[in-house]
């Protein structure tokens, strides 16, 4: 199950669906029957993108960090790699960040983005 953070961050998102983009995605979403997180993580997964929570082992276990890698090819045509949100923070705090970067992902893109299907990993 996914952070209260990162769920409570997308409901409030979605509460408004002025746009397709946000109407695909929450009909995905209900669709789904999972959380927020679950239901991110594997939907972007298959359009070449991956999400992730992971405990900074170095550390302490009380730390982590956020990030997103891009195959090479995505959907969203961003460069491959990983990309580091934040690290050594709190839990709540990289879910809260991750959340943030998906909706700003969201934002940037169109509804064609997402329903073209001439894209193919």
């Amino acid at each position: 199950m996914g952070n209260p953070k990162f769920n409570s961050k997308m409901l409030k998102y979605f509460l408004s669906s002025d746009n397709d983009v946000k109407r695909f995605f929450h009909t995905k979403y209900i669709e789904s029957k999972s959380d927020y997180y679950d239901f991110f993580s594997y939907f972007l997964n298959k359009y070449g993108i991956a999400i992730g929570i992971v405990a900074n082992i170095q550390h302490s276990t009380n730390k982590y960090r956020a990030y997103i890698n891009f195959a090479p090819k995505n959907i969203l045509n961003e460069q491959s790699g990983e990309v580091n949100l934040i690290e050594d923070v709190s839990s709540d705090e990289a879910n809260e960040v991750l959340a943030e970067k998906i909706i700003e992902m969201l934002e940037m893109s169109t509804y064609n983005d997402w329903t073209n299907p001439l894209f193919k990993l």
